[in-house]
């Protein structure tokens, strides 16, 4: 609509228009602006005198309060009105002001809360839902108000809206991970930490997600971006998730296997055998929707299987690097497609992987790793390398070897 005044609270305060930006035109630091911002904040709600006073001039005692507020509204309401027309833009009724929800406007912060309900129908398909999630995301440009930083009644908002962003992000990549979307996984984290730079969970989960496409050398410098803005801004060093991260980017950067009895000591040590298990909210969450997935383990023998991939011999040494990047990532999404739901996937080195592995029949799992190398083959060629399997039953002592 070419009249449709639009105000973005997400960053920079800005009201523009057809006919031109009427913050860019006045001082963005009136106390004008201060009260417009207030009672868009607050939109649809009748904001009483005596609050917006106190929340606009909450360092100041002016003389006459009153007619001060009145004075205020008075050159906001001609503001808009040379701008953008003869409007009511203000209401004032029982000494309460309110933004007129009647004029034809758009808000940003409003429109992220439509777009953020939208998406979050698990009615809608994952295509939809993630297109209205990439929307919501797009219009958080900045925390709410941040030119209004030391306006502390806008700080509610901005950790409101932070929160939501946040948690829009997380949903998305969860949506993105359901349907093996790494690398939209990782643009979207760049994305995020572009916003909002010194939120920790954002980099745990871009690095995990970089170490889980076999991207190691990226992983490595998203790691070393934010320990080097810890050190900067806080004094700080990488929390121990962090530092477990880096362990799995050197471990599976290495070219070093590990073999399969080791990987089963490493498993089984310190492993509880009795009373409850007490892990972290998030360990509990993701332990949580794994445990809603592999319903179809149960009453059938879960293995533990290590996969080693090997290159082809005479592989020049210049690509080896990436010939082994380019089949591992193939290989993973071989094993994602085609493994049931609880079945548990991990990268344990620069060439293994090691899996939890539900077998439904008596072959002890040699069927689905015949599958698993058929499917491999035919998506990279049989002259692109090979790989070997061990496997054994969790809790049994005998093993079987693949080859």
């Amino acid at each position: 609509m070419g009249n449709q005044l639009k105000i973005n609270m997400f960053g920079r305060f800005r009201v523009y228009g057809a006919d031109g930006e009427l913050t860019e035109a006045t001082s963005s630091k009136s106390k004008a602006w201060s009260v417009l911002k207030y009672l868009i904040a607050y939109y649809g709600k009748p904001v009483a005198s005596d609050r917006l006073l106190e929340a606009v001039w909450a360092d100041e005692e002016p003389g006459d309060p009153s007619k001060l507020l009145r004075n205020v509204i008075y050159r906001l309401r001609k503001a808009l009105s040379d701008y953008y027309g003869e409007q009511q833009y203000i209401s004032y009724s029982q000494g309460s002001y309110v933004w007129n929800p009647d004029v034809d406007c758009w808000i940003d912060f409003l429109e992220f809360d439509k777009l953020l309900r939208e998406a979050r129908d698990i009615m809608k398909s994952n295509e939809v839902r993630a297109a209205l999630y990439s929307a919501a995301i797009d219009l958080y440009i900045g925390p709410f108000l941040s030119d209004s930083e030391f306006e502390l009644w806008t700080l509610t908002f901005t950790d409101y809206y932070r929160r939501l962003y946040l948690q829009a992000i997380s949903e998305l990549a969860d949506l993105y991970e359901t349907e093996a979307y790494l690398d939209e996984i990782v643009m979207l984290h760049d994305k995020a930490i572009t916003v909002e730079p010194f939120v920790e969970p954002l980099y745990i989960r871009q690095i995990q997600t970089l170490i889980n496409n076999g991207e190691y050398a990226h992983a490595r410098q998203q790691y070393r971006q934010f320990e080097k803005i810890l050190l900067r801004e806080f004094g700080t060093k990488p929390s121990h998730n962090l530092e477990r991260l880096s362990y799995e980017i050197d471990k599976a950067t290495i070219n070093q296997n590990g073999s399969f009895e080791e990987i089963t000591q490493i498993l089984e040590s310190g492993v509880k055998k009795q009373g409850a298990f007490f892990c972290g909210p998030e360990t509990f969450r993701q332990i949580y929707n794994l445990d809603k997935r592999s319903e179809e383990r149960v009453n059938f023998p879960v293995y533990l299987v290590l996969i080693t991939y090997s290159l082809p011999p005479g592989t020049p040494e210049g690509k080896a690097d990436s010939e082994m990047k380019s089949s591992m990532k193939a290989l993973r999404q071989v094993l994602l497609q085609s493994l049931r739901n609880g079945d548990i996937v991990a990268q344990y080195s620069k060439s293994q992987f090691v899996l939890m592995l539900t077998v439904l029949g008596n072959d002890g799992g040699a069927a689905a790793m015949h599958r698993i190398r058929f499917l491999f083959e035919k998506k990279v060629g049989k002259d692109k390398g090979s790989f070997d399997y061990n496997l054994s039953p969790i809790g049994k002592d005998d093993m079987g070897i693949g080859t």
